[in-house]
């Protein structure tokens, strides 16, 4: 080998050692980034009296819950009064869950975590995808759930499905990294039937009162 090829060979060493350095810190910085996000709230800053207009889509349907002048309807695919008490209660605790863990996603996990995007047709490995809007259209927060996390039931025998403890969910516009939550979201179902507000029964009538008849 003579000089020349020397440097040259020590040149490319250089080079992949560098580019080597440069993956590490990137993965470390990704790996720093997500779990900085432990302990912070799901939704950062969400201010419940904002919320004007909630999607939620699954693999083959959707549904939309909006916020008018006469409350809270469901208005697609039907048109009909929403339950505040159900939208208040799901609203409060997207306010106050947090991230008990994150967790990288590659594109190839993403249909075993159901991380993919759902569309009009059904599809495997598709998740639920959830929007809070502003009266004007401006997106609050955008979450994609994915995969339930099961808890094993006590007592059951192997091959038991456990209880849901939590969710697999993708934030906002990041796709590498996943955050787990310790709540399965259940209440979050594009099903009209679920959303729709109850009528109040009506009080039954009273029983005629028997007439006294005069001795």
């Amino acid at each position: 080998m003579n000089r020349k090829q020397f440097f040259i060979l020590l040149a490319a060493l250089v080079l992949l050692v560098a580019a080597g350095a440069g993956v590490i810190f990137s993965e470390r910085s990704a790996w720093k980034s997500a779990d900085s996000r432990i302990g912070q709230k799901l939704v950062a800053g969400l201010t419940i009296a904002e919320v004007a207009e909630i999607l939620i889509q699954e693999p083959g349907t959707a549904l939309t819950l909006k916020k008018q002048a006469e409350g809270w309807r469901v208005l697609q695919p039907v048109d009909s009064p929403a339950d505040v008490e159900r939208i208040g209660n799901l609203l409060l605790k997207l306010q106050e869950i947090k991230v008990v863990q994150t967790e990288a996603v590659p594109e190839s996990l993403r249909a075993a975590l159901q991380l993919k995007e759902p569309k009009e047709a059904q599809e495997p490995g598709a998740g639920t995808r959830l929007e809070l809007k502003d009266a004007g259209g401006k997106v609050l927060a955008r979450l994609l759930l994915g995969k339930k996390v099961l808890k094993p039931r006590e007592g059951a025998p192997a091959g038991v499905e456990g209880t849901p403890a939590g969710r697999y969910i993708l934030v906002g516009s990041e796709q590498a990294n996943a955050v787990i939550i310790s709540d399965p979201l259940l209440q979050v179902e594009a099903k009209p039937d679920a959303w729709i507000a109850r009528a109040q029964a009506s009080p039954a009538p009273e029983s005629p009162k028997p007439e006294l008849k005069k001795g």
